[in-house]
């Protein structure tokens, strides 16, 4: 599937972290990077922001795609904890709007939560409930930048109790408060 492709080409980049491009594939990467400036640069387009929000989500995609074509074919087998991170990442994905705690993923995985941070940890030095951290103010995000929803209506779709419990835990990763971030150019 395409989520575990993504979880391969990301889990063989933390592996690989220097890949050799060809002249095309830098050629290909100078175009999307001299294109995003030049959108971030045009003053007189109302929707530069998420124009240029969507172009560097292309290159992205476009550095997994040169990254996956320089990836060796064939099965690598994967280690047990390889195999238990991806389930984590899988169950993340189905549930971080919903449940922020590395209590309720271990249970899914019929593990603990201490032995799920540090399998998480020492695959990719970041612990599970900074994963999940990450995700949901990633979410937070890119709904406030994004989207009409009030600050109210993102925190009940990311299921805090309230505004203001949202509030705190926004500005305590980010550094500032959810409203603060949306108004910022």
């Amino acid at each position: 599937t395409g989520s575990q492709n993504n979880l391969n080409t990301f889990l063989y980049a933390q592996d690989q972290p220097v890949t050799v491009i060809t002249v095309e594939e830098e050629k290909s990467l100078m175009e999307y990077h001299s294109f995003i400036w030049k959108q971030i640069k045009n003053k007189g387009n109302m929707y530069k922001r998420q124009i240029s929000n969507y172009l560097i989500l292309s290159l992205t995609l476009e550095i997994m795609n040169i990254v996956n074509g320089h990836r060796p074919l064939g099965s690598v087998p994967k280690t047990r904890k390889e195999e238990q991170f991806e389930r984590f990442l899988t169950l993340m994905g189905d549930y971080y709007t919903k449940n922020r705690a590395v209590s309720f993923y271990a249970d899914k995985m019929c593990i603990t939560p201490k032995y799920l941070s540090s399998l998480c940890k020492s695959l990719t030095g970041i612990t599970a409930s900074e994963w999940i951290d990450r995700s949901v103010i990633l979410e937070a995000k890119a709904m406030l930048k994004n989207s009409n929803f009030t600050v109210q209506e993102v925190s009940e779709k990311l299921n805090f109790p309230n505004q203001s419990f949202f509030g705190k835990y926004f500005k305590h990763h980010v550094g500032i408060s959810p409203k603060e971030y949306r108004n910022r150019k």
